[in-house]
């Protein structure tokens, strides 16, 4: 993805103004107060989770965003949103200068479609001022997931918490391909008819059309997180493990998706069996790790991080490559070991019936264990061995004549 803006990115206190949205992509596309006032930062918001609030007047802005836009030729964009109120013109994505025009690359809220006729609408802004109308009333003062889908030269694609859009205005040749006429900045919280009222979660942009499963997989990652109900569910641990949901899965042929990390340190890939339809799905419960403990270890020669994640499968995918990458974990408790092990369990109490796979260094901070059987509902964590200790009993100095000498180690 070129950008992703998500609120729990920023550290900052409830109620304070926000300055900078950092983009979390890697591309350092981050958001700023260049004008006029600024959001909220409120924490929770959205599902526990924190949002930016805008008034109506508030926004923020990329200067250097027209630099992602213009040359686009397709794209895929998420947003997470919530409208004070319904029934409006307000826009809270705009990539042009030109205030009344839906061009470049917009989202809003749109009251009475131009084009389609509809009322309390959705309306995605392409190159040119050509627009794609949703269907009527589906504004909300919900939290909502919207994503768009555009290839230059076809038509695009809408869907509202995963369901298809009907839409009242659309064409097989949507918009100018590539698009060249965004202007001047990038702005959250603005749009071409209006400022947004509202919150703003998450926005994420991909300068590609993304495949049908990777656009289940990222509804699923956000529903999880933001607490919404979404079209097609294949993750069922929202309530206890709702954080950075990743996964693999197969609508078909040509919609793949087989290599996926949460958090930036489980990840899961290389499947066996992956058949249509058939997915795995991995959250986490927010758990630490800042540090290694013996709570629920499954033996007295290793030691675990607290932080599990929990499946769902959805089919029989078979065995795949569990790959972790240790740079976030702590310092290794014995240097004099430095071995890392896979704990997957099917009840979540390690301490009982966890299988325990040594994991093989592959390079630089990543350990693999191949070929690991996994099932719908099974735990996982990350652990350490420890190097046994030695004692024995009594001290051989006390030791009488016919005494017994018990060495545990």
């Amino acid at each position: 993805n070129v950008l992703w803006l998500k609120a729990d990115a920023i550290n900052l206190g409830d109620g304070l103004s926000v300055v900078t949205w950092p983009d979390f992509s890697g591309n350092a596309n981050n958001f700023t107060v260049i004008a006029g006032s600024r959001p909220f930062f409120r924490k929770p918001w959205i599902n526990g989770f924190p949002a930016l609030t805008f008034n109506g007047t508030q926004y923020l802005e990329d200067i250097n965003g027209i630099n992602y836009i213009n040359g686009l030729s397709q794209l895929s964009i998420f947003a997470i949103i919530k409208c004070t109120s319904s029934n409006f013109d307000y826009g809270f994505f705009r990539s042009n200068g030109i205030l009344t025009d839906d061009r470049s690359l917009s989202l809003r809220y749109d009251v009475n479609g131009a084009n389609g006729g509809g009322t309390n609408g959705i309306k995605l802004g392409l190159s040119d001022n050509r627009a794609y109308e949703s269907n009527s009333n589906v504004q909300t003062t919900n939290p909502q997931l919207i994503n768009a889908n555009w290839v230059g030269g076809s038509s695009a694609t809408l869907f509202l918490n995963g369901n298809p859009d009907v839409p009242r205005a659309n064409s097989t040749n949507l918009g100018v391909s590539p698009i060249a006429d965004a202007t001047s900045f990038v702005r959250i919280g603005d749009g071409p008819k209006g400022n947004w009222s509202g919150a703003v979660a998450a926005i994420i942009l991909y300068n590609q059309t993304i495949n049908t499963a990777q656009r289940i997989i990222v509804e699923n990652y956000l529903g999880a997180k933001y607490g919404l109900a979404i079209a097609t569910d294949r993750y069922s641990y929202e309530v206890t493990h709702k954080y950075d949901v990743a996964g693999i899965g197969r609508v078909d042929n040509f919609n793949i998706h087989n290599n996926a990390t949460s958090s930036g340190i489980l990840n899961i890939s290389n499947p066996a069996g992956l058949s249509n339809n058939e997915y795995i799905l991995f959250g986490h419960d927010n758990g630490s790790i800042a540090s290694w403990t013996t709570t629920e270890a499954p033996s007295t020669g290793i030691r675990r991080i607290s932080r599990e994640w929990r499946l769902t499968e959805t089919g029989n995918i078979g065995k795949t490559d569990i790959t972790i990458d240790i740079s976030q974990l702590p310092v290794h408790p014995d240097l004099s070991c430095n071995k890392y092990v896979l704990l997957v369990d099917t009840d979540g109490d390690f301490s009982s019936t966890a299988v325990v796979t040594d994991l093989v260094w592959v390079s630089g901070n990543l350990y693999r264990a191949p070929g690991i059987n996994t099932g719908n509902g099974d735990f996982i964590s990350i652990g350490t061995r420890v190097s046994p200790t030695a004692s024995i009993t009594p001290d051989p100095a006390q030791l009488c004549v016919g005494g017994t000498l018990n060495m545990n180690g």
